[in-house]
């Protein structure tokens, strides 16, 4: 009843409502169809990733641990503690939780504090905002093609845009869609200044 009401005192509620309506049922439709899938069909995004394999590359790569913290005189003490090569301190330093350790496989643009060392192994120290870093780089990665892994997360996406165009593809098949001239045209008009 109050909903009526408000309709009837306030036309632009109804087209409001309608709005919302078809926008959580798109929402809905494209969480099953798209979405949802994507991100739970392991096996299509495999397929996916093969089928596009040359799309997923990456430059030049670093087998790398970073290590970080707070305070330079911390990053300092541990540096030591590597050069000594005193697996002790490193292990007290690592329990004391004043250090926190990130290993990967990284391209020199990944993370601000690799751009600030030298790209080839060895240990170095690094700043960048306020942040105190010791990255051991372990290893230098030539360019080439990612794995599975690496590339999950934009396979994921791009898996996502294929199943979009596919069901649209589908979708426009089914039902054709026919523009109605004059109301486009009227509408057109309406928004002129």
């Amino acid at each position: 009843m109050l909903e009526v009401q408000i309709i009837k005192s306030h036309p632009d509620f109804e087209m409001l409502m309608k709005e919302y309506y078809e926008g959580i049922l798109l929402f809905d439709i494209m969480e099953k169809e798209v979405w949802k899938k994507a991100n739970e069909d392991s096996i299509g995004q495999v397929k996916y990733f093969k089928a596009h394999a040359k799309k997923y590359t990456a430059g030049e790569r670093a087998v790398t641990v970073m290590y970080s913290s707070g305070t330079a005189e911390t990053i300092s003490t541990l540096k030591g503690f590597f050069e000594k090569n005193d697996t002790t301190g490193i292990q007290k330093m690592m329990k004391s939780k004043e250090v926190r350790k990130e290993t990967g496989l990284f391209q020199k643009e990944d993370r601000p504090a690799l751009s600030k060392i030298e790209w080839k192994p060895g240990l170095y120290s690094a700043e960048n905002n306020r942040m105190y870093y010791l990255v051991h780089v372990k290893e230098i990665v030539p360019p080439g093609p990612l794995l599975f892994e690496e590339a999950r997360a934009s396979v994921i996406s791009d898996y996502q845009d294929s199943l979009e165009k596919e069901w649209l593809g589908r979708l426009r098949k089914k039902y054709q869609v026919k523009v109605n001239e004059k109301a486009k045209k009227d509408v057109v008009q309406k928004l002129k200044p």
